[in-house]
């Protein structure tokens, strides 16, 4: 049952950005709204979470570490990963094309690794936090 509702938020949420994402594009956001960047990169990292959650949901099980420190943590590093080689994405990016988009500096890179880890966080506190019982 916990991983079926993982999966809907994950497919919620993977919707939710994707459309974000895609209206974000279609009416410049990102260049009209400095910040729009900061929540984008909170729900990508909270949709990381989940979805690398829901990929090793049935190892962590059979280790019985779903709830487990080690679980957390892989899950944050996997998030920090993913947000690095995103931010390595942006460069990449900048320097292709010629005019160059001067969407790269180390301060927003920061700035969206913590974002990112923020939104992996709250999925954390969110989505597979011990039930208790009452």
């Amino acid at each position: 049952m916990k991983q079926k509702r993982i999966a809907i938020v994950a497919l919620v949420s993977a919707f939710s950005v994707y459309f974000l994402n895609f209206l974000a594009g279609k009416m410049s956001w990102y260049w009209i709204m400095w910040w729009f960047d900061m929540p984008m990169h909170f729900f990508g990292g909270f949709l990381s979470a989940v979805l690398i959650f829901l990929f090793f949901y049935k190892k962590l099980r059979a280790l019985d570490a779903v709830y487990s420190k080690r679980a957390f943590l892989f899950i944050m590093l996997g998030i920090v990963a993913l947000g690095i080689v995103w931010e390595l994405h942006e460069v990449i990016v900048e320097r292709a094309i010629p005019e160059g988009m001067d969407i790269v500096s180390f301060v927003d890179s920061i700035s969206d690794l913590f974002f990112d880890t923020a939104g992996g966080l709250l999925a954390y506190l969110l989505v597979w936090r011990k039930p208790t019982s009452l």
